[in-house]
């Protein structure tokens, strides 16, 4: 019999492939699934008004672990993507100097979670810089320009975190107390994450920033990046799943 987190898990990885457009081609059933993995994260992330104790994580979320994955390219607009989705979703990417393998450090649902989003997102980048018609370098600007929309959608998404504890959602409300629960999981989470980082590779170094030149392609990167629902996916997530 499968543990309460790995139920937890397929169900979510499930949605994920209804949401991916290369697989499901109806766009309201992407959008429902979306809304439905973070929903179902909120829910086993937070599922009271109290804190998880360590066991209640362990059965829920699953062990803290680190889950391997080989990116698509070395570009940094890819890194970049991996790394701002594992920061959302409480958890923390370390880069191989040598190849292309990234692993992500966090609950077992939350990494693996991450993995398929981050593959999800990093895909639907590429085919849609080669859709608008994209040489081989102007697909490097678009990604950087895309990344940086993602690096807007999470910062605003983790700010409004904090300012929708009240609001009526779908005829539910997250009490303030709640709200606050599940800002203070997803902090918990990243340092937990990163401190089992430490623990696995020893000395971490500090990720720089990049700046691409912000031509017309960039923009419409940035553009595509910052539509890409993830900001309301995750507001949505604070509905309690029933």
């Amino acid at each position: 019999m499968n543990k309460p987190h790995e139920d937890i898990l397929l169900k979510i990885l499930n949605l994920i492939s209804n949401a991916d457009s290369s697989l499901n081609d109806c766009e309201n059933e992407r959008a429902t699934a979306m809304r439905m993995v973070h929903a179902m994260l909120a829910k086993h992330g937070t599922p009271s008004s109290e804190a998880l104790t360590d066991e209640e994580r362990d059965e829920q979320l699953g062990a803290m672990r680190r889950s391997e994955h080989t990116m698509e390219t070395r570009f940094i607009w890819e890194l970049g993507v991996w790394n701002e989705l594992a920061r959302l979703n409480g958890c923390y990417a370390v880069k191989s100097r040598e190849s292309k393998r990234i692993w992500i450090i966090g609950r077992a649902v939350q990494a693996e979670v991450v993995k398929s989003i981050a593959a999800w997102v990093v895909s639907s980048i590429r085919r849609e810089s080669v859709t608008n018609g994209c040489d081989e370098h102007e697909r490097v600007r678009f990604g950087n320009g895309a990344w940086h929309g993602v690096i807007d959608q999470v910062r605003d998404t983790l700010a409004r975190r904090m300012m929708v504890a009240g609001d009526n959602m779908d005829d539910e409300k997250l009490s303030t107390g709640a709200a606050l629960v599940l800002v203070g999981q997803h902090r918990a989470s990243l340092v937990e994450a990163k401190n089992a980082a430490r623990d696995m590779f020893g000395g971490l170094g500090k990720g720089g920033n990049h700046r691409s030149r912000q031509d017309g392609v960039y923009e419409h990167g940035h553009t595509y990046g910052r539509g890409m629902g993830l900001s309301t996916q995750i507001e949505v997530s604070l509905i309690p799943v029933k």
